[in-house]
């Protein structure tokens, strides 16, 4: 049977792919593994999350979804992350402020008006803890537009720009109204936390229901040795993404 006879099929057909195995959001936060060919510029394929991760389709089931990588160096101009529109494509950022980092940002452009979702699950998280699910530690995230107007902030200090992070990054609400365009995500120590210490993150950004393809941003850290070397930040465990 195709793939588009199982879509095309009655409601009754398709309700064996309603339900998907919950979030596992300790292995959603794993670098995937990396392709065979790194590029710093060009979209590689790689073998696709075997379960179901943050924001992820609702209707294309695990097994026909595809997923893209691209390794960038991080730059105080900020590293691309890549573009999404209504229903169509997630983008998904792992990365690591570095001891002595100052700050991590990365460019992303919306194709159409629409709500977007931004999903950060802990790196710290704990299975016990439900706050955990969704609280980003030590990291500070917000988003930018293109004039550098804050728009969204999860420090709760921040107002109206944390009821918008809370609707963008809470699962079972529908997301915060965003215009298409170009938008900038920065990420920053919470204020106290030590300097010397390294923050893992990970994101998720869609707008809709994504379809079949995520586009994985992987930073990179620069080496010394040589130009345009890389060092990967190290992951103990791949098993989600081999």
């Amino acid at each position: 049977m195709s793939i588009m006879s199982l879509f095309s099929s009655g409601r009754s057909d398709r309700s064996k792919f309603a339900d998907f195995k919950p979030i596992d959001i300790g292995s959603a936060l794993i670098p995937p593994a990396p392709p065979k060919e790194l590029s710093e510029t060009q979209w590689s394929p790689m073998t696709a999350p075997k379960a179901k991760t943050p924001g992820s389709s609702a209707t294309w089931p695990v097994e026909y979804q595809r997923a893209m990588r691209r390794n960038v160096v991080d730059t105080p101009s900020g590293a691309d992350a890549g573009r999404i529109s209504q229903d169509n494509g997630r983008l998904a950022v792992f990365g690591r402020l570095q001891p002595g980092d100052t700050s991590d940002t990365y460019r992303f452009s919306v194709g159409s008006n629409g709500k977007f979702q931004l999903f950060a699950p802990n790196p710290a998280y704990n299975a016990k803890d439900e706050n955990s699910r969704t609280s980003l530690g030590d990291v500070r995230l917000q988003v930018l537009d293109r004039n550098g107007t804050v728009i969204a902030d999860s420090e709760p200090v921040a107002g109206l720009a944390f009821s918008a992070w809370v609707n963008m990054s809470t699962e079972g609400l529908k997301g915060h109204d965003l215009e298409a365009g170009q938008y900038t995500v920065k990420l920053t120590r919470k204020d106290g936390v030590d300097a010397k210490k390294g923050l893992d993150y990970t994101l998720f950004m869609v707008q809709g229901d994504p379809g079949r393809t995520t586009f994985y941003t992987v930073e990179r850290q620069p080496q010394r040795q040589g130009p345009r070397q890389v060092q990967a930040t190290p992951s103990p465990i791949v098993n989600l993404f081999s």
